[in-house]
């Protein structure tokens, strides 16, 4: 009941008419391999952006003053996407301290720093570190006391900090950062 059977590829195959050339023209090759681009896992490199910034805030301040205090700080350089670069002042708002019985001192100070910082990948919530060159002073003015009323303490201090930005939309953030000065 069963035959054998066999095909031969070669024979039965139908010629495939080739479409016809390009006329050639002087000069020109006949043939040009057309330029692909190559496919890469690598997202394509973007130049890096550098943009001003402005900064405005206010916080509590250890050390300058006796007991806790705060104030405002402003803020105003470029940051990019890997670094920032600003000059930064704060003023630290007045305290008092009962000098003797008949006295009280009030305490307040200024800053003006250079800084410079490194940060991680631009995203939602980033951190950086940074080093600051900063120059201050504080003035303690005494009320109700003898001898001189006012004495003014300069500094030049190198600062070490870090932090974290969170940026909540396209051209505001809420920043936390922690300082400490060697001067």
């Amino acid at each position: 009941f069963f035959k054998d059977v066999s095909i031969d590829p070669v024979s039965s195959a139908a010629a495939v008419p080739l479409p016809p050339l390009p006329p050639t023209v002087e000069g020109i090759p006949e043939a040009v391999e057309p330029r692909v681009p190559v496919a890469s896992s690598e997202p394509p490199a973007r130049a890096p952006r550098v943009r001003p910034f402005f900064g405005l805030g206010w916080g509590p301040v250890f050390g300058m003053t006796p007991g806790i205090s705060s104030g405002p700080h402003l803020g105003v350089g470029v940051g990019g996407d890997r670094s920032r670069f600003e000059i930064a002042g704060r003023y630290v708002l007045p305290r008092s301290l009962d000098a003797s019985e008949e006295g009280r001192v009030r305490v307040q100070a200024g800053t003006v720093a250079l800084r410079a910082c490194l940060a991680s990948r631009p995203r939602t919530v980033r951190g950086h570190l940074c080093g600051a060159l900063e120059s201050g002073a504080i003035e303690a003015r005494g009320e109700h006391v003898p001898g001189p009323r006012t004495q003014r303490f300069p500094w030049l201090a190198g600062i070490v900090g870090g932090g974290l930005r969170w940026r909540w939309s396209r051209r505001v953030a809420l920043a936390v950062d922690v300082e400490d000065n060697y001067g």
